[in-house]
């Protein structure tokens, strides 16, 4: 398994995005409505290539648990995943931003 390193901040922010059948989709859905586009290399690559974004260059996917492990600890900068994995496995450090319009029941 490839490790996943931290962001080098002077250059470019990462995103961490849910991967899988519920929410995986959906995000990008949602992200390309807004022209944000995710570039994989493959279906099962670990990293992506974001465009829309100013300054956020690099996605990461992951399951929707680890999204606030990632941001906590520097490795991505903002992340989506459901408010169920926030008030489950709380971290001092991340901050909801805003809620989204789609969820897990809506997949």
């Amino acid at each position: 398994m490839k490790k996943i390193e931290p962001t080098n901040r002077a250059t470019s922010l990462t995103i961490a995005l849910p991967e899988g059948k519920n929410l995986g989709q959906q995000t990008l859905d949602l992200l390309r409505d807004a022209r944000i586009i995710v570039k994989r290399g493959n279906p099962r690559a670990i990293e992506g290539r974001v465009e829309g974004i100013p300054g956020i260059t690099r996605a990461i996917f992951c399951r929707p648990e680890q999204v606030n492990y990632f941001v906590a600890r520097g490795i991505a900068q903002f992340g989506i995943t459901g408010k169920d994995v926030i008030l489950e496995r709380p971290e001092d450090s991340v901050e909801v931003l805003a809620e989204l319009p789609y969820s897990r029941q809506t997949a």
